[in-house]
């Protein structure tokens, strides 16, 4: 984690940027790393979707946002949140060219929206998420 409101996760991957610029905004290639339920719109203005099964509840959840910037093939931005929660928060992928192929960032920030007791649970449970999701 970077500070109180942002996380920040890498991995290095052995492809070029726009390879994976491709696996974060093709439907088809979205849906092999993430979720089948996963929708991005990648345009400015276009939806993001993920329907996920919450595992304390046993029950289907929504987090919904819009895609608010799209700068091909290094960065891509939308707005996240889902029903119950105060307030958006905010996902940066970006793409940077290495060596070895291509270094992906995410930072999740926004987390000021939640209460301060609300805060570290929120962005640890995210960054386990995005984690996950990379491996």
């Amino acid at each position: 984690m970077t500070d109180d409101n942002t996380l920040s996760v890498e991995m290095e991957m052995a492809a070029s940027p726009a390879i994976v610029w491709r696996c974060l905004t093709e439907p088809e290639q979205v849906r092999g790393w993430w979720y089948d339920t996963v929708t991005i719109e990648a345009w400015p203005g276009g939806r993001f979707e993920e329907i996920w099964r919450d595992s304390d509840s046993n029950e289907d959840s929504i987090t919904r946002g819009e895609v608010l910037l799209v700068e091909a093939p290094r960065r891509l931005a939308l707005s996240w949140t889902e029903p119950d929660w105060p307030g958006d928060t905010t996902v940066t992928f970006q793409l940077a060219q290495i060596d070895a192929g291509c270094r992906l960032t995410i930072d999740h920030g926004g987390w000021t929206v939640f209460p301060i007791v609300e805060r570290g649970t929120m962005r640890a449970a995210h960054e386990r998420g995005w984690h996950r999701h990379l491996e």
